[in-house]
C-alpha cells in the first residue's frame, strides 16, 4: 500500500526546505522516527499521515500511492505554472478538504473521549467556526481568481 510513502516523504522534505529534525518537530514526532519512515523501516499512524499532508500540503493517497517526483518534473517540462488559475483552485480545495478532514479527526477524537468538557466544547465550536471562516475564504479566492484571470 505505501509503495512510494518513503521516496515521496523524502522528497517533499527536501523541496520544502525541511531538515529532518524541522519535519518531525512540526509532525510531532521523534527525528529517528521520521527517518524510519523514509528508510521505509515504519509506516506511520494515521494521525502522522494527516500532519504529514497538511504539512507538505499534499493528499494523502498521493503521498502513498504517487510517485510525487516523477509527477513534479512531468509538470515542470509541461509548463504547468504555479499560479495558474486551475492550480490556485485546486489548491484552495484542497485546503478546504484538509481542513474538514482535521476537524472530523478532532471530533472523533473527542467522542472517543467520553463526554465532552466544557473547555472541548468551547474548543469544538471555535473550530467549526474557523472551518467556517477557511471555507469563506476560499470562496472568496477562488472569485477573486475568476476576476483575475479573465
Amino acid at each position: 500500500m505505501m509503495n512510494n510513502l518513503s521516496k515521496n516523504l523524502r522528497f517533499l522534505r527536501r523541496r520544502n526546505g525541511f531538515s529532518q529534525q524541522e519535519l518531525a518537530d512540526k509532525i510531532g514526532i521523534l527525528r529517528s522516527t521520521l527517518a524510519a519512515y523514509e528508510s521505509k523501516n515504519v509506516e506511520p499512524r494515521i494521525e502522522s499521515l494527516v500532519q504529514i499532508s497538511l504539512i507538505l500540503g499534499v493528499e494523502i493517497h498521493e503521498l502513498l500511492l504517487a510517485d510525487l517526483e516523477k509527477k513534479f518534473a512531468a509538470n515542470a517540462e509541461n509548463g504547468a505554472s504555479k499560479n495558474s488559475k486551475s492550480t490556485l483552485i485546486k489548491k484552495f480545495d484542497h485546503l478546504q478538504s484538509l481542513l474538514e478532514n482535521q476537524k472530523r479527526m478532532m471530533e472523533l477524537k473527542w467522542k472517543q473521549s467520553g463526554q465532552l468538557s466544557p473547555e472541548v466544547q468551547k474548543a469544538v465550536a471555535e473550530m467549526d467556526n474557523f472551518v467556517l471562516l477557511s471555507d469563506q475564504f476560499s470562496q472568496l479566492s477562488k472569485e477573486l481568481i475568476e476576476q483575475l484571470s479573465d
